[in-house]
This record gives structure tokens, C-alpha cells and sequence, in this order.
């Protein structure tokens, strides 16, 4: 919910209007709803304003096979609470790079409340912090936010051609 109150209060430095945005949701596909009122043309809303597009992906390998690049393109790629499963942040990892080409914007929202408990979820922990190096040798990273009443930061990712 953070996420997409900052998606609506920041629109001069996230604009969505007419953008191409790709949700690499875990969830309910809020920040989808959300992007699509603010005038993406990702998924369905009554107030949108395009048909929007909505397709299964799975993360990982097939989805160079699944999505080709030269057809799905994107300006913005939008992920919140994505790292929840030490299985898949790998498979996560390559989504993340496959879709964030040059020119796309990648915006990361995670919450960070269980990082205080890593001694009771060692795993996670372990885990997320292995995500956290990989996605900054892969990315040009930066924090935009730290919500600390909430424990969630949001990062800002563009690919490292760029």
C-alpha cells in the first residue's frame, strides 16, 4: 500500500501517464491497479485508458523463450514485496535483468521488518542479502525512500548499460 501511495504523491518524478509498465507482482496485483489509474496500459481499471494487457509469468529462464524482447518492452518495471521465497530470488534476479533494458526504469518496494528478526529467519536473511549484492552488481541502485515506520525501502534500478 506504501508503494502505490508513493506512486500517486510522486508523479513528477514517476510518471506513468502513456508508459508501458510491467508489474512483476507476487500479490493482488494492487500497485497493477494502481499504475493502470494513474494511465499505464498494464491491466484492467473502469477509468483506464487503454485495454490493457494482462499475461501469466513465470520468473526465470523461459521467460526469454515465453516474452520475446523485441516485442515486450517497457519503460517502467514495477516490484513490491517480490523477495518473500529464498527458492526464487534467482529466478527473480533474471526477470528483474530481462526486462530492465536500457531506458527502463526498474522501482523495488520491499518491506524490511523481518531483517530486525534475522536470528529467527537466518534463511531469509541469508538470502536477501545475497539478492541485495546481486541486484546492485547487476543495476545502478539507488534508495529512493526508507519508510521507517513502516520497515520499507524503495529502490530505483536502471540497467547498467545505460
Amino acid at each position: 500500500v506504501s508503494f502505490c501511495q508513493d506512486l500517486e504523491q510522486n508523479r513528477e518524478h514517476v510518471d506513468l501517464l502513456d508508459k508501458a509498465v510491467l508489474e512483476l507482482g507476487a500479490g493482488t496485483g494492487l500497485v497493477s491497479i494502481v499504475a493502470t489509474s494513474l494511465g499505464t496500459s498494464h491491466l484492467f481499471f473502469p477509468r483506464c485508458r487503454y485495454t490493457p494487457q494482462v499475461v501469466a509469468l513465470v520468473w526465470g529462464q523461459d521467460v526469454k523463450r515465453d516474452f520475446l524482447s523485441t516485442i515486450y518492452n517497457y519503460d517502467y518495471v514495477l516490484c513490491a514485496d517480490v523477495v518473500y521465497h529464498h527458492n526464487f530470488v534467482e529466478d527473480l534476479l533474471i526477470t528483474m535483468q530481462y526486462f530492465c533494458k536500457p531506458g527502463t526504469t526498474l522501482l523495488w518496494a520491499n518491506k524490511t521488518h523481518w531483517l530486525s528478526l534475522f536470528h529467527l529467519q537466518w534463511v531469509r536473511f541469508q538470502s536477501y542479502l545475497r539478492f541485495i549484492e546481486n541486484f546492485k552488481n547487476v543495476f545502478n541502485v539507488t534508495l529512493l525512500k526508507e519508510i521507517p515506520q513502516e520497515e520499507i525501502r524503495i529502490y530505483q534500478a536502471t540497467d547498467l548499460k545505460k
